[in-house]
């Protein structure tokens, strides 16, 4: 098991700090009836011949954790979604994040959250520190008002500048390219006198009509609290 140091500098979570929350609690997972998530890559060798049957390569399944001791939780598994095998207990895991690459924990009670009450597959894991995922859902519900007022036949001036500023958001996050310069032009041509022109302008010229964009964004709302 990973040894945790609370001298280490995490990435702050609102509600959980920035350092480990210890229980006390240590299982071993060769125990009987103790099954811990794949992401610890503690995993007893019942449930690695189980997976292995079903063709699945334990060691495939995803960024395994470094695991901080004495901070297991029990968790319950008739709330769990349905799965190849329950999780009994999660565990307080350090990752690094996909966006940023800073350190941060997963909590166990985060998990037991994600996992219980917000009924999150057990699949799913968590690889983004908690500025980033805030950050995502923020540009995932950009998205998806920019994909509602841009289906729309005719738009008022505030939906057009919502419109614009959408765009260019989305722009400055990298997810749409400077393609969609022109069309934020466009709406500066013809309202060149708009209080927020000039705000719009300055931003506009720190994007190079070449970048490419691509940064994958999913246009649609998700469960705000993941």
């Amino acid at each position: 098991m990973g040894r945790g140091r609370s001298s280490r500098v995490y990435v702050e979570h609102p509600e959980y700090g920035s350092q480990p929350r210890f229980t006390g609690l240590d299982v071993d997972p060769d125990d009987d009836g103790v099954h811990l998530h794949w992401n610890t890559g503690l995993l007893s060798e019942e449930t690695q011949k189980y997976l292995k049957k079903l063709g699945c390569d334990p060691g495939s399944l995803g960024q395994v954790a470094d695991v901080i001791p004495k901070t297991a939780i029990v968790a319950d598994v008739d709330r769990q979604t349905a799965a190849s095998y329950p999780v009994t207990h999660y565990y307080d895991i350090v990752r690094r994040c996909r966006d940023c690459d800073r350190r941060f924990i997963f909590y166990a009670v985060e998990q037991k959250r994600w996992y219980e009450e917000l009924e999150i597959p057990l699949e799913a894991d968590c690889v983004r520190c908690h500025p980033c995922r805030k950050e995502m859902r923020e540009l995932q519900e950009k998205k998806f008002r920019y994909e509602e007022l841009s289906h729309r036949e005719s738009l008022s001036d505030v939906e057009h500048l919502e419109l614009t500023l959408c765009r260019l958001e989305l722009m400055e996050a990298a997810v749409f390219g400077g393609k969609q310069i022109d069309a934020v032009r466009a709406f500066l041509n013809q309202n060149r006198d708009h209080p927020r022109a000039h705000e719009i302008r300055e931003r506009v010229g720190k994007i190079s009509p070449e970048a490419s964009g691509g940064r994958y964004v999913k246009g649609r709302r998700r469960n705000r609290d993941a």
